[in-house]
């Protein structure tokens, strides 16, 4: 297949510099045509780890006739000469460039470095020009394959004609090294995305995440270890979700384990779902939330404690006396769990006092005179709560709870949804 060619001005300089990689390339492929391989890989057939590089490579005789013929364009070149050359003669152009310091050292040395990269730059420009009018005129795909075959080739002659020295045998060994930890990255990070959260991340994801988390690793910038998270223990999957959602939005499987407050703000959707069917919408006009957003769906609620109904409490006749929001009041309530409240007895007086507000709430309102939420709390604190047993320290915390919120709110559904409410921003605070 002929591709197009642009038309390109080689001057006696710039032939200088590509003219011993294009005759030490001819010359060797001379002699592999001939059987003999003295510049192959050294450790071809003795070391199948060592020589595991350019494992792609082909050798293709087309390719090999269009190298000899561009040399023959150029050769003897004494002053500035116009040729035509397609992308793949140019692509041999600049391998020959690259080739410079191993055809003569002495030359490399005495041209600066930018003369040889401004003319490997403009060597680029001219390829990816013809690059141009070769997908235009031939397609794509055309274009593609002939590039595979030019990779494949080059390799061949980087194995086959161009080692100057041995290489170090222990190099492949530390890359297989370092190949190994990273294939064991991506597999932690599979396993602990599956383990989690129950989804699977893209191949292409779990590169990026690769990409990103062993070199910050491995200069030190976090707390654990490149080894100590390859490791799989507990701290290294949490460093990695957490190191994850900070990049990814990772969604949640059915099967995935959900966290406590998971559990219980699932819990306050259905709560609240059953509520709306029912109709039950009275006091507050929607579900409260911790963080006091009136437009928050979420009601919490608790194993074994059933919302109330729209009656009312009773009135004691006492005129409310201390006006405040309904934000206000389940701040209070989140302050008044962490104050006062020890954090393994929490959910347990939060069951209750919701559990009181379902039965009878009206037992515990009786009159005050505070003016103000902070006076109201201090005016109905119990003179002394006894905790020699844990019933009495609940029942103590649950009149006192259940004392100042009538004071501001009879409203049964406000009561029932603010205790919850403020005790889950008061243990989400003291997480």
């Amino acid at each position: 297949m002929s591709f197009p060619k642009v038309r390109i001005t080689i001057n006696p300089n710039e032939y200088s510099l590509i003219k011993p990689g294009l005759d030490l390339l001819v010359a060797r492929h001379a002699t592999a045509l001939s059987g003999s391989f003295p510049n192959r890989h050294p450790w071809d057939r003795i070391d199948p780890l060592a020589s595991n590089v350019y494992r792609d490579r082909a050798y293709d005789a087309s390719l090999a006739q269009t190298l000899i013929e561009v040399r023959g364009k150029l050769f003897g070149l004494a002053s500035s000469r116009r040729i035509y050359a397609d992308t793949l003669e140019l692509c041999i152009l600049a391998f020959a460039l690259r080739q410079l310091h191993k055809a003569d050292p002495s030359l490399s040395e005495q041209h600066p470095k930018e003369i040889i990269a401004a003319f490997a730059g403009k060597l680029e420009k001219y390829r990816k020009r013809a690059k141009r009018r070769a997908i235009d005129l031939l397609g794509k795909q055309a274009y593609d394959d002939a590039h595979v075959r030019w990779k494949r080739f080059g390799d061949w002659m980087q194995y086959h004609l161009l080692y100057q020295r041995i290489p170090r045998r222990g190099t492949p060994l530390l890359k297989q090294l370092w190949r190994d930890k990273r294939a064991g990255m991506a597999e932690l990070i599979k396993t602990t995305v599956a383990e989690r959260y129950d989804c699977a991340l893209t191949e292409e994801q779990i590169n990026r995440i690769c990409d990103l988390a062993i070199p910050s690793l491995r200069r030190r910038r976090h707390e654990l270890t490149l080894n100590t998270v390859l490791s799989g223990s507990e701290s290294a999957k949490d460093f990695l979700i957490a190191f994850i959602t900070k990049r990814l939005e990772l969604k949640k499987g059915p099967k995935a384990p959900r966290t406590h407050w998971e559990q219980y703000w699932a819990r306050a959707e259905m709560i609240a779902e059953v509520m709306r069917r029912r109709g039950v919408q009275q006091g507050s006009s929607t579900p409260l939330s911790p963080d006091g957003d009136d437009s928050a769906q979420n009601v919490p609620a608790t194993n074994g404690v059933q919302p109330p109904t729209t009656d009312t409490v009773a009135d004691t006749g006492q005129e409310r006396l201390v006006h405040v929001t309904d934000q206000q009041i389940i701040k209070a309530v989140k302050q008044w769990f962490l104050d006062n409240v020890d954090g393994g007895y929490r959910q347990a007086i939060c069951d209750e006092a919701r559990h009181q507000v379902v039965r009878y709430p009206s037992s515990y309102a009786r009159p005050l005179i505070s003016k103000s939420l902070r006076d109201l709390i201090e005016e109905t604190r119990p003179t002394m709560i006894h905790c020699s047993q844990d019933s009495d320290y609940m029942n103590g915390h649950i009149e006192w709870l259940l004392g100042w919120m009538l004071a501001l709110r009879r409203d049964p559904i406000f009561l029932y949804q603010a205790i919850g409410a403020g005790y889950a921003a008061a243990m989400i605070s003291a997480a």
